[in-house]
């Protein structure tokens, strides 16, 4: 008798005798070994003989049969296209279309690994005309565009007054921008003088009055700024940024500006920001961050990394209010600085700062933390030391110490204590002869509550009282304050 090749069904010869039951043979075997197709809910339906195979058709998931129920089936592929995966998009293409497709109902959008976007338009996140958040997972992927900016996040407002809650979450990532001037993304008018340069250019990712949004992005190149926030009728809050750049092509890794800065009615505030850069994600050109007229209420920076080579690790024009800081940084050369604080406004910690670097490759003499408002009192290493600097030309305090071995933390409103050490004497705080170097002026910063009919602030306090004004409190950046020889 014949057999059919592949399953080996019996095909009974012409004029065989019983040729019936060699069919009826087949039949039998037809319900085991032929697959069932219908929907998840009737499975139930169908007899889960041993070696039957069922597929739901709604779902996808496949069925093999033991005799007694269906059991869910593991199934292996070496990979896998598809358009949306338990409710994960992925879009079809490349371009721009595709992914505004797969973003079109929010949810989750993933990018391809090891696959390159080319992007020749800006994709809009605009809260006001979405009703469900976005996440985006770009790891390992490349987005290529000419677009300026990649992303443009807009206004927090729905209806004009409520906040929207709807939010961007973008992780990962390596952008490679059309340049840094090819654009106009990035627009500030009102810089003063005194800041560093911030012409017109591109960004990655611009977010304007926005609120609550997640950016991580792993790397970029050739663009102006890599996160660029900005208040430009209202304000930017709870944001949480994070971005690696290449400082010869991208100049700030985070410019965050107020109304003030871009001559708009925008305010200052950019209340719960939180900017976490990390080891090895790079650093900008001029400042890899850009504070301008923008003020930080609480919130966290979280700074490691290493400097520009000819710029600010963080340029701080606007309010620091209860904003949790942590820096280490390290290199740089004598044109880097670490942090320079610039305004009128007040600065309170709390504050934690290491700033390290090796006899070869130390900060110079402009490096280190510089301050130049008067009431704040802030770190500044100079070669291989340690110490505080008041503002430009006024009384310091400096502590000179090893390079690398450094953690200071200062808390507000609280006393700032920095050991009983005479200011024309300064001493190592960490040496076991520290001791030996109090001399008779025996003055310490201290923050004052407002008490006594003086300002809230930082002061020199002198235990003894023989500054040259006969006071045990002596506010500190009065110019006219002589409180010691050194």
């Amino acid at each position: 008798m014949k057999k059919t090749p592949n399953h080996r069904y019996n095909v009974p010869d012409e004029g065989a005798t019983d040729w019936h039951l060699a069919l009826n043979d087949n039949f039998e075997r037809f319900d085991t070994e032929v697959e069932i197709r219908d929907t998840e809910a009737n499975k139930g339906d169908y007899e889960p003989k041993d070696g039957a195979k069922y597929e739901a058709t709604d779902s996808g998931a496949v069925y093999l049969g033991n005799g007694n129920s269906w059991v869910l089936a593991n199934r292996r592929v070496q990979s896998l296209e598809a358009e949306s995966v338990n409710g994960v998009n992925t879009p079809s293409g490349t371009d721009i279309e595709s992914f505004r497709t797969a973003a079109e109902g929010g949810g989750v959008v993933r990018l391809k690994p090891g696959v390159t976007y080319e992007w020749d338009e800006t994709f809009t996140f605009d809260p006001e005309n979405r009703d469900s958040n976005l996440r985006v997972e770009a790891h390992r992927a490349t987005i290529e565009h000419s677009s300026d900016p990649v992303v443009d996040i807009r206004t927090i407002y729905r209806d004009g007054s409520n906040l929207s809650p709807v939010t961007l979450t973008w992780s990962g990532g390596t952008f490679q921008g059309p340049g840094a001037h090819n654009g106009d993304s990035v627009d500030p008018n009102g810089v003063p003088d005194h800041a560093p340069s911030v012409e017109t250019g591109s960004c990655t990712f611009r977010l304007t009055d926005a609120w609550n949004h997640t950016i991580e992005v792993e790397h970029c190149r050739e663009v102006r700024a890599a996160i660029y926030v900005r208040n430009k009728e209202w304000w930017s809050e709870a944001n949480r940024l994070s971005a690696g750049a290449d400082a010869d092509t991208v100049d700030f890794c985070y410019l965050c500006l107020g109304g003030n800065y871009l001559g708009t009615s925008g305010g200052g505030s950019m209340r719960g920001m939180q900017l976490k850069h990390d080891w090895g994600s790079g650093k900008g050109g001029k400042a890899t961050i850009y504070q301008g007229g923008a003020g930080f209420h609480g919130g966290d920076i979280y700074h490691t990394g290493n400097l520009p080579r000819d710029g600010w690790g963080w340029w701080a024009d606007g309010n620091l209010e209860g904003t949790d800081i942590h820096w280490e940084s390290e290199f740089g050369t004598d044109n880097s600085v670490d942090i320079q604080f610039e305004g009128s406004t007040k600065t309170p910690p709390p504050f934690t700062a290491r700033l390290t670097g090796s006899s070869d490759e130390a900060v110079g003499d402009e490096g280190g933390i510089i301050n130049n408002r008067y009431q704040d009192v802030f770190f500044e290493q100079g070669g291989s030391e340690m110490g505080l600097i008041g503002a430009s030309g006024r009384k310091g305090y400096s502590v000179p110490a090893g390079p690398g071995n450094d953690v200071w933390s200062f808390q507000s409103p609280t006393m700032l204590y920095l050991g009983s050490i005479a200011t024309n004497n300064p001493g190592d705080l960490a040496a076991s002869n520290s001791k030996d170097n109090i001399g008779n002026e025996h003055t310490e910063m201290r923050f004052h509550d407002g008490s006594e009919d003086k300002p809230v602030g930082w002061y020199w306090w002198d235990e003894d009282g023989s500054v040259s004004e006969g006071s045990r409190w002596i506010k500190i950046g009065d110019p006219s304050t002589v409180i010691s020889p050194y």
